[in-house]
Protein backbone atom coordinates (compact mmCIF):
# COMPACT_ATOMS: atom_id res chain seq x y z
CA UNK A 1 0.00 0.00 0.00
CA UNK A 2 3.08 2.80 1.11
CA UNK A 3 4.01 1.68 -2.66
CA UNK A 4 0.78 2.81 -4.34
CA UNK A 5 0.26 5.77 -2.40
CA UNK A 6 4.06 7.04 -3.41
CA UNK A 7 3.41 6.51 -7.01
CA UNK A 8 -0.01 8.18 -6.67
CA UNK A 9 2.09 10.91 -4.73
CA UNK A 10 4.68 11.47 -7.86
CA UNK A 11 1.47 11.66 -10.47
CA UNK A 12 0.05 14.43 -8.25
CA UNK A 13 3.21 15.76 -8.37
CA UNK A 14 3.77 15.98 -11.71
CA UNK A 15 -0.06 16.73 -12.47
CA UNK A 16 0.31 20.08 -10.43
CA UNK A 17 3.97 20.67 -11.97
CA UNK A 18 2.02 20.42 -15.44
CA UNK A 19 -1.19 22.89 -14.52
CA UNK A 20 1.62 25.78 -12.96
CA UNK A 21 3.05 25.31 -16.23
CA UNK A 22 -0.27 25.52 -18.29
CA UNK A 23 -1.65 28.57 -16.19
CA UNK A 24 1.64 30.33 -16.77
CA UNK A 25 2.20 29.81 -19.91
CA UNK A 26 -1.83 31.05 -20.05
CA UNK A 27 -0.55 34.36 -18.95
CA UNK A 28 2.12 35.28 -20.96
CA UNK A 29 -0.04 34.39 -23.90
CA UNK A 30 -2.69 36.97 -22.63
CA UNK A 31 -0.09 39.30 -21.46
CA UNK A 32 1.75 39.36 -24.85
CA UNK A 33 -1.91 39.75 -26.45
CA UNK A 34 -3.15 42.93 -24.00
CA UNK A 35 0.19 44.58 -25.03
CA UNK A 36 -0.40 44.78 -28.61
CA UNK A 37 -3.71 45.50 -28.27
CA UNK A 38 -4.56 49.13 -29.92
CA UNK A 39 -5.70 51.19 -26.61
CA UNK A 40 -6.06 54.71 -26.62
CA UNK A 41 -5.73 55.33 -22.91
CA UNK A 42 -3.24 54.65 -19.85
CA UNK A 43 -4.13 51.63 -18.09
CA UNK A 44 -4.50 51.82 -14.27
CA UNK A 45 -2.67 50.61 -11.64
CA UNK A 46 -3.69 46.72 -10.78
CA UNK A 47 -6.55 46.29 -8.53
CA UNK A 48 -7.63 49.57 -8.83
CA UNK A 49 -11.22 48.38 -10.29
CA UNK A 50 -12.10 45.98 -7.19
CA UNK A 51 -14.01 47.95 -4.92
CA UNK A 52 -15.03 46.83 -1.69
CA UNK A 53 -18.33 45.56 -0.57
CA UNK A 54 -20.06 44.91 2.39
CA UNK A 55 -20.90 41.70 3.43
CA UNK A 56 -25.61 40.95 3.50
CA UNK A 57 -26.91 39.96 6.35
CA UNK A 58 -27.58 36.47 6.90
CA UNK A 59 -31.15 35.02 5.08
CA UNK A 60 -33.43 33.94 7.46
CA UNK A 61 -35.84 31.39 6.64
CA UNK A 62 -39.92 33.15 6.37
CA UNK A 63 -42.67 30.60 7.28
CA UNK A 64 -45.37 30.88 4.62
CA UNK A 65 -48.69 28.61 3.90
CA UNK A 66 -47.10 26.66 1.07
CA UNK A 67 -44.33 23.89 0.95
CA UNK A 68 -41.79 23.78 -1.87
CA UNK A 69 -41.74 20.03 -3.37
CA UNK A 70 -39.68 18.52 -6.40
CA UNK A 71 -42.79 18.65 -8.17
CA UNK A 72 -43.64 22.30 -7.76
CA UNK A 73 -40.31 22.78 -8.78
CA UNK A 74 -40.23 21.01 -12.00
CA UNK A 75 -44.06 22.92 -12.83
CA UNK A 76 -42.38 26.53 -12.00
CA UNK A 77 -38.64 26.36 -13.04
CA UNK A 78 -39.43 28.93 -15.39
CA UNK A 79 -41.70 31.20 -13.73
CA UNK A 80 -40.42 34.44 -11.84
CA UNK A 81 -36.69 34.02 -13.31
CA UNK A 82 -36.79 37.65 -14.90
CA UNK A 83 -36.68 40.59 -12.98
CA UNK A 84 -39.08 43.50 -13.00
CA UNK A 85 -38.43 45.97 -16.16
CA UNK A 86 -38.35 49.42 -16.57
CA UNK A 87 -38.36 52.10 -19.46
CA UNK A 88 -38.76 55.66 -19.75
CA UNK A 89 -42.08 57.35 -21.03
CA UNK A 90 -40.77 60.35 -21.02
CA UNK A 91 -37.92 62.41 -18.19
CA UNK A 92 -40.12 62.19 -15.18
CA UNK A 93 -42.11 59.08 -15.76
CA UNK A 94 -41.23 55.32 -15.44
CA UNK A 95 -43.29 52.98 -16.55
CA UNK A 96 -42.28 49.37 -14.69
CA UNK A 97 -43.43 45.85 -14.32
CA UNK A 98 -42.89 43.22 -11.70
CA UNK A 99 -43.10 39.74 -12.75
CA UNK A 100 -46.58 37.85 -11.30
CA UNK A 101 -46.39 36.05 -8.21
CA UNK A 102 -48.77 33.52 -10.19
CA UNK A 103 -46.75 32.23 -12.57
CA UNK A 104 -48.85 34.44 -15.40
CA UNK A 105 -46.87 35.74 -18.46
CA UNK A 106 -49.22 38.84 -18.30
CA UNK A 107 -47.85 41.49 -15.60
CA UNK A 108 -49.49 44.84 -14.06
CA UNK A 109 -48.07 47.79 -15.80
CA UNK A 110 -47.68 50.83 -14.21
CA UNK A 111 -46.35 54.30 -14.53
CA UNK A 112 -44.57 56.21 -12.04
CA UNK A 113 -43.61 59.68 -11.52
CA UNK A 114 -40.40 60.06 -10.10
CA UNK A 115 -40.92 63.22 -7.97
CA UNK A 116 -43.80 62.36 -6.69
CA UNK A 117 -44.49 58.99 -6.89
CA UNK A 118 -47.38 58.76 -7.55
CA UNK A 119 -48.64 55.89 -9.61
CA UNK A 120 -51.79 55.04 -12.06
CA UNK A 121 -52.45 51.38 -14.03
CA UNK A 122 -52.67 51.18 -17.66
CA UNK A 123 -53.26 47.65 -17.66
CA UNK A 124 -51.61 43.98 -18.23
CA UNK A 125 -48.94 42.78 -20.50
CA UNK A 126 -45.02 43.00 -20.82
CA UNK A 127 -42.54 44.56 -22.16
CA UNK A 128 -43.76 47.90 -23.00
CA UNK A 129 -42.55 50.15 -25.25
CA UNK A 130 -42.86 53.73 -25.95
CA UNK A 131 -43.40 55.46 -29.01
CA UNK A 132 -41.08 58.85 -30.05
CA UNK A 133 -43.93 60.52 -30.09
CA UNK A 134 -45.11 59.39 -26.47
CA UNK A 135 -48.67 58.85 -28.28
CA UNK A 136 -48.64 55.04 -27.83
CA UNK A 137 -47.45 51.98 -26.09
CA UNK A 138 -46.39 48.52 -27.44
CA UNK A 139 -46.73 45.53 -25.44
CA UNK A 140 -47.23 41.66 -25.91
CA UNK A 141 -50.23 40.27 -24.30
CA UNK A 142 -52.29 37.10 -23.73
CA UNK A 143 -51.75 32.80 -24.04
CA UNK A 144 -51.03 30.82 -26.79
CA UNK A 145 -52.30 31.39 -30.19
CA UNK A 146 -53.83 34.82 -28.59
CA UNK A 147 -50.58 35.78 -27.46
CA UNK A 148 -49.94 38.50 -29.50
CA UNK A 149 -48.71 42.19 -29.95
CA UNK A 150 -50.58 44.99 -29.25
CA UNK A 151 -50.67 48.71 -29.00
CA UNK A 152 -52.16 51.05 -26.32
CA UNK A 153 -52.18 55.23 -25.62
CA UNK A 154 -50.57 57.11 -23.03
CA UNK A 155 -53.66 56.86 -20.80
CA UNK A 156 -53.63 53.32 -20.65
CA UNK A 157 -56.69 52.72 -23.24
CA UNK A 158 -57.61 52.31 -26.93
CA UNK A 159 -56.23 48.94 -26.90
CA UNK A 160 -55.31 47.27 -30.24
CA UNK A 161 -53.89 44.04 -31.79
CA UNK A 162 -51.52 44.88 -34.23
CA UNK A 163 -49.79 41.29 -35.12
CA UNK A 164 -51.14 37.91 -36.43
CA UNK A 165 -48.59 35.48 -35.43
CA UNK A 166 -50.01 31.79 -36.29
CA UNK A 167 -49.41 30.18 -32.95
CA UNK A 168 -49.00 33.04 -31.15
CA UNK A 169 -45.73 34.91 -30.10
CA UNK A 170 -43.33 32.68 -28.02
CA UNK A 171 -43.77 32.85 -24.64
CA UNK A 172 -39.89 34.22 -23.71
CA UNK A 173 -39.12 37.57 -24.84
CA UNK A 174 -35.78 36.43 -25.84
CA UNK A 175 -37.37 35.18 -29.34
CA UNK A 176 -39.46 38.29 -29.25
CA UNK A 177 -38.58 42.17 -29.82
CA UNK A 178 -40.19 45.27 -31.37
CA UNK A 179 -39.09 48.83 -31.89
CA UNK A 180 -41.25 51.98 -33.10
CA UNK A 181 -39.93 53.75 -36.67
CA UNK A 182 -39.01 57.16 -35.82
CA UNK A 183 -42.40 58.44 -37.12
CA UNK A 184 -43.87 56.46 -34.84
CA UNK A 185 -46.21 55.33 -37.67
CA UNK A 186 -44.64 51.78 -37.56
CA UNK A 187 -43.70 48.83 -35.44
CA UNK A 188 -40.83 46.38 -36.17
CA UNK A 189 -41.72 43.15 -34.78
CA UNK A 190 -38.71 40.23 -34.85
CA UNK A 191 -40.32 37.04 -33.67
CA UNK A 192 -39.94 32.92 -33.87
CA UNK A 193 -42.76 31.09 -33.88
CA UNK A 194 -44.12 29.10 -30.55
CA UNK A 195 -41.99 25.81 -30.60
CA UNK A 196 -40.66 23.01 -28.17
CA UNK A 197 -37.91 21.03 -28.60
CA UNK A 198 -40.08 17.53 -27.94
CA UNK A 199 -39.70 16.64 -31.42
CA UNK A 200 -36.05 16.10 -32.74
CA UNK A 201 -36.71 15.58 -36.04
CA UNK A 202 -38.51 19.01 -36.40
CA UNK A 203 -36.94 21.74 -37.98
CA UNK A 204 -36.50 24.93 -35.55
CA UNK A 205 -38.53 27.48 -37.18
CA UNK A 206 -36.84 30.39 -38.50
CA UNK A 207 -36.87 34.12 -37.19
CA UNK A 208 -38.96 36.62 -39.14
CA UNK A 209 -38.84 40.38 -39.02
CA UNK A 210 -42.30 42.10 -39.98
CA UNK A 211 -43.18 45.63 -40.50
CA UNK A 212 -46.34 46.94 -39.57
CA UNK A 213 -48.99 50.05 -40.17
CA UNK A 214 -50.18 51.20 -36.70
CA UNK A 215 -53.27 52.89 -38.82
CA UNK A 216 -54.11 50.30 -41.44
CA UNK A 217 -52.41 47.08 -39.40
CA UNK A 218 -50.77 46.01 -42.48
CA UNK A 219 -48.23 43.97 -42.11
CA UNK A 220 -45.23 43.42 -44.35
CA UNK A 221 -42.47 40.69 -44.16
CA UNK A 222 -38.77 41.93 -43.91
CA UNK A 223 -37.23 38.77 -43.91
CA UNK A 224 -37.14 35.33 -42.51
CA UNK A 225 -33.65 33.82 -40.78
CA UNK A 226 -32.35 30.30 -40.75
CA UNK A 227 -30.47 32.19 -37.00
CA UNK A 228 -31.31 33.13 -34.09
CA UNK A 229 -32.28 37.18 -34.44
CA UNK A 230 -31.04 39.58 -31.05
CA UNK A 231 -30.51 42.94 -30.07
CA UNK A 232 -33.00 44.56 -32.31
CA UNK A 233 -32.21 48.28 -32.50
CA UNK A 234 -32.54 51.22 -35.14
CA UNK A 235 -29.67 53.23 -36.04
CA UNK A 236 -30.40 56.75 -36.28
CA UNK A 237 -30.55 59.26 -39.29
CA UNK A 238 -31.60 56.35 -41.31
CA UNK A 239 -33.84 53.42 -42.19
CA UNK A 240 -31.87 50.47 -41.44
CA UNK A 241 -31.96 48.41 -38.01
CA UNK A 242 -29.38 46.75 -36.11
CA UNK A 243 -29.46 43.20 -34.66
CA UNK A 244 -27.38 40.62 -33.94
CA UNK A 245 -27.83 37.10 -36.08
CA UNK A 246 -26.49 33.97 -33.95
CA UNK A 247 -26.32 30.50 -35.82
CA UNK A 248 -26.26 27.69 -33.12
CA UNK A 249 -25.62 24.72 -35.95
CA UNK A 250 -27.33 22.52 -33.17
CA UNK A 251 -30.88 23.73 -34.03
CA UNK A 252 -30.51 23.35 -37.59
CA UNK A 253 -28.96 19.71 -37.99
CA UNK A 254 -25.02 21.11 -38.71
CA UNK A 255 -22.30 22.18 -37.45
CA UNK A 256 -21.85 25.90 -38.21
CA UNK A 257 -22.07 28.01 -35.44
CA UNK A 258 -21.21 32.07 -36.05
CA UNK A 259 -22.20 35.47 -34.53
CA UNK A 260 -23.23 38.43 -37.46
CA UNK A 261 -23.76 41.96 -36.59
CA UNK A 262 -26.10 43.19 -39.11
CA UNK A 263 -28.53 45.59 -40.29
CA UNK A 264 -31.44 45.75 -42.69
CA UNK A 265 -32.89 48.28 -44.43
CA UNK A 266 -36.55 48.93 -44.32
CA UNK A 267 -37.30 50.21 -47.18
CA UNK A 268 -35.31 48.19 -49.59
CA UNK A 269 -34.75 45.32 -47.46
CA UNK A 270 -31.38 45.56 -48.38
CA UNK A 271 -28.89 43.25 -45.72
CA UNK A 272 -25.51 44.57 -44.51
CA UNK A 273 -22.77 42.53 -42.38
CA UNK A 274 -20.76 44.93 -40.36
CA UNK A 275 -18.77 41.89 -38.61
CA UNK A 276 -18.33 38.14 -38.19
CA UNK A 277 -17.61 36.36 -35.29
CA UNK A 278 -17.11 32.83 -34.96
CA UNK A 279 -18.21 30.02 -32.27
CA UNK A 280 -20.89 31.38 -29.62
CA UNK A 281 -19.96 35.14 -28.81
CA UNK A 282 -23.72 35.36 -27.85
CA UNK A 283 -23.36 38.40 -25.85
CA UNK A 284 -22.68 41.15 -28.86
CA UNK A 285 -25.47 43.27 -27.69
CA UNK A 286 -24.54 46.42 -30.43
CA UNK A 287 -25.56 49.55 -29.61
CA UNK A 288 -25.57 52.44 -32.34
CA UNK A 289 -24.08 56.30 -31.31
CA UNK A 290 -26.59 58.70 -31.70
CA UNK A 291 -25.30 60.06 -34.98
CA UNK A 292 -25.41 56.24 -35.97
CA UNK A 293 -21.51 55.95 -37.37
CA UNK A 294 -20.33 54.02 -34.70
CA UNK A 295 -21.67 50.55 -33.49
CA UNK A 296 -20.32 49.35 -29.99
CA UNK A 297 -21.07 46.26 -28.92
CA UNK A 298 -19.37 43.87 -26.27
CA UNK A 299 -16.88 41.01 -27.90
CA UNK A 300 -13.64 38.87 -26.36
CA UNK A 301 -11.05 38.81 -28.46
CA UNK A 302 -8.79 36.34 -25.69
CA UNK A 303 -11.51 33.64 -26.66
CA UNK A 304 -13.18 33.85 -30.15
CA UNK A 305 -15.48 30.83 -29.62
CA UNK A 306 -17.65 31.66 -26.69
CA UNK A 307 -17.15 34.92 -24.69
CA UNK A 308 -15.82 34.74 -21.11
CA UNK A 309 -14.75 38.29 -20.35
CA UNK A 310 -16.47 41.08 -23.03
CA UNK A 311 -14.67 43.68 -23.98
CA UNK A 312 -16.28 46.98 -25.39
CA UNK A 313 -15.29 47.14 -29.08
CA UNK A 314 -16.52 49.75 -31.92
CA UNK A 315 -16.56 49.66 -35.78
CA UNK A 316 -17.62 51.88 -38.02
CA UNK A 317 -21.21 52.15 -40.08
CA UNK A 318 -20.71 54.50 -42.89
CA UNK A 319 -24.73 52.97 -44.16
CA UNK A 320 -23.36 51.11 -47.20
CA UNK A 321 -20.37 48.55 -46.96
CA UNK A 322 -20.58 44.98 -45.59
CA UNK A 323 -17.18 43.39 -43.98
CA UNK A 324 -17.35 40.19 -42.17
CA UNK A 325 -13.74 41.70 -40.29
CA UNK A 326 -13.76 45.59 -39.74
CA UNK A 327 -10.87 46.88 -37.98
CA UNK A 328 -12.31 47.02 -34.63
CA UNK A 329 -10.95 49.99 -31.83
CA UNK A 330 -11.17 48.12 -28.68
CA UNK A 331 -12.22 50.24 -25.46
CA UNK A 332 -11.83 47.78 -22.37
CA UNK A 333 -9.95 44.80 -21.56
CA UNK A 334 -10.31 42.14 -18.42
CA UNK A 335 -13.60 43.58 -17.17
CA UNK A 336 -17.02 41.91 -18.12
CA UNK A 337 -20.08 44.10 -19.18
CA UNK A 338 -23.14 43.96 -20.19
CA UNK A 339 -25.88 46.13 -21.22
CA UNK A 340 -24.30 48.97 -22.90
CA UNK A 341 -26.14 52.24 -23.44
CA UNK A 342 -25.21 55.15 -25.25
CA UNK A 343 -25.41 58.69 -23.40
CA UNK A 344 -27.42 60.85 -25.69
CA UNK A 345 -24.86 63.41 -26.54
CA UNK A 346 -22.31 60.08 -27.57
CA UNK A 347 -19.73 60.81 -24.82
CA UNK A 348 -20.21 57.69 -22.78
CA UNK A 349 -21.59 54.30 -22.69
CA UNK A 350 -23.33 53.09 -19.96
CA UNK A 351 -22.97 49.50 -18.91
CA UNK A 352 -23.63 47.10 -16.35
CA UNK A 353 -20.16 45.48 -14.82
CA UNK A 354 -20.43 41.91 -13.36
CA UNK A 355 -17.70 40.10 -11.01
CA UNK A 356 -19.19 36.89 -9.56
CA UNK A 357 -22.66 37.62 -8.80
CA UNK A 358 -22.07 41.22 -7.99
CA UNK A 359 -23.28 44.00 -10.72
CA UNK A 360 -23.00 47.60 -10.47
CA UNK A 361 -23.40 50.06 -13.01
CA UNK A 362 -20.33 51.86 -14.72
CA UNK A 363 -19.89 55.03 -17.45
CA UNK A 364 -16.82 53.97 -19.95
CA UNK A 365 -15.42 57.62 -21.79
CA UNK A 366 -15.83 57.51 -25.34
CA UNK A 367 -12.38 58.82 -25.54
CA UNK A 368 -10.25 57.66 -23.07
CA UNK A 369 -11.91 54.76 -21.69
CA UNK A 370 -12.48 56.16 -18.29
CA UNK A 371 -14.35 54.10 -16.18
CA UNK A 372 -16.17 55.39 -13.04
CA UNK A 373 -18.88 53.48 -11.01
CA UNK A 374 -22.50 54.91 -10.47
CA UNK A 375 -23.66 52.79 -8.29
CA UNK A 376 -23.17 50.95 -5.03
CA UNK A 377 -23.48 49.20 -2.31
CA UNK A 378 -24.50 45.11 -1.00
CA UNK A 379 -26.96 44.69 -4.18
CA UNK A 380 -26.87 43.61 -7.83
CA UNK A 381 -28.32 45.56 -10.44
CA UNK A 382 -30.52 43.66 -12.90
CA UNK A 383 -31.11 46.41 -15.40
CA UNK A 384 -31.07 49.66 -16.33
CA UNK A 385 -32.48 52.72 -18.53
CA UNK A 386 -31.54 56.10 -19.38
CA UNK A 387 -33.99 59.00 -19.56
CA UNK A 388 -34.58 60.09 -22.79
CA UNK A 389 -32.40 63.39 -22.15
CA UNK A 390 -29.56 61.33 -20.28
CA UNK A 391 -30.18 63.78 -17.12
CA UNK A 392 -31.64 60.16 -15.14
CA UNK A 393 -30.65 56.75 -14.58
CA UNK A 394 -33.00 54.20 -13.26
CA UNK A 395 -32.26 50.98 -12.08
CA UNK A 396 -33.58 47.34 -10.57
CA UNK A 397 -31.46 46.27 -8.07
CA UNK A 398 -31.75 43.03 -6.06
CA UNK A 399 -30.49 41.99 -2.79
CA UNK A 400 -29.21 38.97 -1.12
CA UNK A 401 -33.07 38.49 0.28
CA UNK A 402 -34.26 38.22 -3.36
CA UNK A 403 -35.88 42.23 -2.76
CA UNK A 404 -35.78 43.89 -5.75
CA UNK A 405 -36.24 47.70 -5.77
CA UNK A 406 -36.49 50.14 -8.19
CA UNK A 407 -34.07 53.70 -7.51
CA UNK A 408 -33.50 56.57 -9.77
CA UNK A 409 -30.24 58.94 -9.73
Amino acid sequence: MKFKGDVLHKIKNKLFISALAFVFLFILVKGSRAQSANIHFTPEPAFSEIFPQPLASVLRAIERDKTITIDWLLNNQLVNSDSATISWFDNENIIFSVPSLDGNQDRPLEMIHIHSNAKRALGLGTDPVVSPDKQWIAFVQGKNEARQLWIMDSEGENFKQISQVKDGLFPSNFFTKYIWSPDSKQVVLLYKQNYTYEDPDKITPPSRIELIDIETSHISSLGAFANRIKDLSWIPNSHDILFTQERMGHEYKDDINYELISTLNIENKKIRTLAKFNGWQQQLEPQSSPDGRLIAFLYDPESPLFDTTQSIGFIKNDGESNNESPEITRLTQDIKFHLPAWSPNGEQIYVIRSYGAYRQIYSIGINTGEKTQITYGAKSVQNFSLSPDGSHIAWIDLNAHGEQALRVA
